[in-house]
């Protein structure tokens, strides 16, 4: 029988600087604020994160994406940012969004 294989915690990534990047070069750095976790399986995360503009913390917005388990040998069995738009069940997306309705993110 095969044996469970286990994953490393994903860090919080609340504090930490995400950047935009435009096509032009030119980047934007967002500050996480908060974020809301759903697990889908124990390879794949969905996250719904707020963010705050670097620059003079006047901007919110939102990101919503994944963490999977890394597959390649650079990043195997490591977690890193899904780079695809996520696909989510009703009930991932359902839950995600009551979180953050109970934490007064939207009304």
């Amino acid at each position: 029988m095969k044996e469970k294989q286990t994953y490393p915690e994903l860090p919080s990534k609340i504090g930490k600087t995400a950047d935009l990047s435009f096509p032009d070069g030119s980047t934007m750095q967002w500050e996480i604020v908060d974020e809301i976790r759903r697990n889908e399986d124990e390879a794949k995360i969905f996250v719904l994160q707020r963010l705050r503009q670097k620059i003079n913390g006047a901007q919110e917005m939102f990101r919503f994406g994944y963490y999977i388990i890394g597959k390649k040998p650079k990043m195997k069995d490591r977690w890193t940012w899904g780079q695809y738009a996520p696909f989510v069940t009703a009930e991932d997306f359902s839950a995600i969004i009551h979180e953050a309705q109970q934490r007064g993110w939207i009304k």
